[in-house]
């Protein structure tokens, strides 16, 4: 999994409720705006969501990510006792006891929430469990594996989103291509976080982790181009402002503000997708997502 970040206070750790901050509470949102995005993809306008389904398969966004995270923590538990002792489990906050139960109910509920929607979002949410669960065996193993398991996982999550449509679904998988390939760029990045650190190594993964989000501008209609191609700008500028601090400063903290700022761009990349296929209320309600997820961070840690 991707390494803890050192720039949050000890004291606002001690002040979070330690099963949220076991599951990264605010990375909880960004696998929301994931599912929000991966629906609205293939609904077209002015087609009114069925909000049942969508409900029911963002229920299961959200406890896949939160029991893949649960899960990770405990199988690291031997590592985060010497390099993460200030993460839940290590510090004694949330007992390995809790955790496991944790981890089982949030998996059995995005079953059971999956399955309300349908056989194939059921299936899919099967695959991700199944997904996670490699990821977090092999997360230690092979650092490429695993920046691929985990980029399979945010694509899936976005694809499960995209399974409760009641058609078009098959237009969500070059977004989920594209969202995948940026998290596995974004996990290469974190790795840098416990190496000696390399400006040139740096620029050209974000150059690479901008690409993405860029590409998936050319998938947007005409008539609606402008408004995702401008939510991209701003992610991209967010990206570049934080990669230039840390080419400046050359320190694990500031790596960690570059990662964080991507993983709170996830919002704006599923916006960006959401208003660039023209639902620009949907749009919106999916970028609002950005001021929870980052007041969150604030206070828990993202990695």
């Amino acid at each position: 999994m991707i390494p803890s970040r050192r720039d949050v206070p000890t004291d606002s750790r001690l002040r979070a409720l330690p099963c949220l901050q076991l599951v990264r509470l605010p990375n909880v949102i960004t696998a929301l705006a994931d599912g929000w995005a991966g629906y609205f993809i293939c609904v077209n306008p002015p087609h009114s969501p069925d909000w049942r389904s969508l409900a029911s398969v963002l229920v299961a966004c959200a406890c896949l990510y939160a029991g893949g995270v649960a899960l990770n923590d405990l199988l690291d538990l031997s590592w985060d006792r010497v390099h993460r002792p200030e993460r839940p489990i290590p510090s004694g906050r949330v007992s390995t006891r809790i955790a496991a139960m944790l981890v089982g109910v949030l998996f059995l509920a995005a079953l059971v929430a999956s399955g309300l929607t349908g056989r194939r979002s059921l299936n899919l949410c099967a695959v991700l469990v199944l997904s996670i669960t490699l990821y977090n065996r092999c997360s230690k193993a092979w650092a490429p594996l695993a920046a691929v398991l985990m980029g399979t996982c945010r694509a899936l999550n976005l694809l499960l989103g995209a399974s409760a449509a009641p058609a078009n679904w098959h237009q969500a998988w070059l977004p989920a291509a594209l969202l995948g390939a940026y998290i596995f760029v974004v996990t290469a990045i974190s790795r840098m976080e416990d190496k000696a650190f390399s400006p040139r190594r740096l620029i050209v993964l974000a150059l690479l982790l901008a690409l993405f989000p860029a590409s998936s501008t050319l998938l947007y209609p005409r008539e609606s181009f402008i408004l995702g191609a401008v939510v991209i700008l701003a992610l991209m500028g967010m990206l570049a402002v934080r990669v230039r601090r840390a080419c400046t400063q050359a320190t694990p903290a500031a790596i960690g503000l570059v990662i964080q700022a991507a993983l709170l761009g996830l919002v704006l990349f599923d916006a960006a997708a959401v208003l660039g296929r023209g639902h620009v209320a949907y749009g919106l309600a999916c970028l609002a997502l950005l001021v929870p997820s980052s007041l969150l961070a604030r206070r828990m840690a993202m990695t």
